[in-house]
C-alpha cells in the first residue's frame, strides 16, 4: 500500500508460537482456556468474564469445533463442557453466542425451543447439547480475542533507503510479553471500528499526527470479519 509518497509495510513476526497467556491455547487469532472445574453455566460465565476480553466460548464452525475437541480438550475425555450458547434475550425465539455473534444452530434444526433455563454445552464428539443452566458440568471453555500490537520501526524506516521506490513505513508486531508494558510509553489517541485488516489500521495511524503504534483486535460479535483499531502516540 502506498500513500503520501510512502509505502506501508506491516510485519507480523510471531516471536512466540501464539501470544496467548500461559495456560491458554492459540487458534485463529483467538486464545482458549479449558478449565476442568465442575460448575454450572452461570458460574462458568462469571469466571470467564474475569479474564480480559474473555467470554464463555462461541463455536462458529466445524474447524473451530475440531480444534476444541482434538487439541484443547484432554485426550479420550467424554466430559461435557459449557460453551457460550444462550437463549436470545427478551423472550425472542432462537439462540445467540455470549460474545454477541449470531448462531446458526436454529437453521440446522438441531436446537430445542429457546428457554431461559437451558444453556448450550459441547460433548467430546463436537456435538452441541442442551442442559439446564444450573446443572454442574465437569468443565467449561473460555475464549478471548488476541490483541496484536504494532509499533513504527524507527531502525528500519531510517536505515533502509531505496531511491527508486517511495520510502517504506514499517510497523512491527511487538513480542507479546512486551505488549503488557506498552501503556508505560504510549497514550491512546484514537479508536476506530470496522477495519478489515491490520494494514487498514496502519493506514489510519499514518494519517494521524504523532501516531507511532496501534493495537488491532478482532470483533468477536462479527466473527472476526471486522477488527477494532486503537491508535497510540508516545508519552511526552
Amino acid at each position: 500500500m502506498t500513500i503520501k509518497n510512502h509505502k506501508i509495510l506491516v510485519v507480523g513476526i510471531n516471536y512466540t508460537p501464539d501470544g496467548c497467556e500461559e495456560g491458554w491455547l492459540y487458534y485463529n487469532q483467538m486464545c482458549y482456556l479449558y478449565s476442568e472445574h465442575p460448575v454450572d453455566a452461570i458460574v462458568a460465565k462469571d469466571i470467564c468474564s474475569t479474564y480480559k476480553d474473555s467470554v464463555l466460548a462461541s463455536v462458529w464452525n466445524d474447524e473451530e469445533t475440531s480444534f476444541i475437541t482434538t487439541t484443547l480438550l484432554p485426550p479420550f475425555t467424554k466430559n461435557l463442557v459449557w460453551i457460550g450458547l444462550i437463549p436470545k434475550p427478551n423472550k425472542d425465539q432462537g439462540w445467540i453466542w455470549l460474545d454477541g455473534s449470531m448462531s446458526d444452530i436454529d437453521e440446522n434444526g438441531n436446537a430445542p425451543k429457546s428457554n431461559q433455563d437451558i444453556c448450550g454445552a459441547l460433548n467430546a464428539d463436537g456435538i452441541i447439547v442442551f442442559k439446564e443452566c444450573w446443572e454442574r458440568l465437569p468443565g467449561f471453555i473460555c475464549k478471548s480475542s488476541l490483541a496484536m500490537a504494532y509499533i513504527e520501526s524507527d531502525l528500519f524506516n531510517k536505515s533502509v533507503v531505496n531511491k527508486e521506490e517511495p520510502p517504506t513505513l514499517l510497523f512491527e508486531r511487538i513480542w507479546p510479553p512486551k505488549q503488557q508494558d506498552l501503556s508505560q510509553y504510549v497514550k491512546h489517541i484514537a479508536h476506530t471500528k470496522a477495519v478489515s485488516h491490520e494494514t487498514d489500521c496502519a493506514f489510519y495511524c499514518s494519517h494521524v499526527t504523532g501516531c507511532k503504534a496501534f493495537i488491532i483486535q478482532c470483533a468477536m460479535a462479527w466473527k472476526c470479519n471486522q477488527y477494532n483499531c486503537d491508535l497510540y502516540q508516545p508519552k511526552i
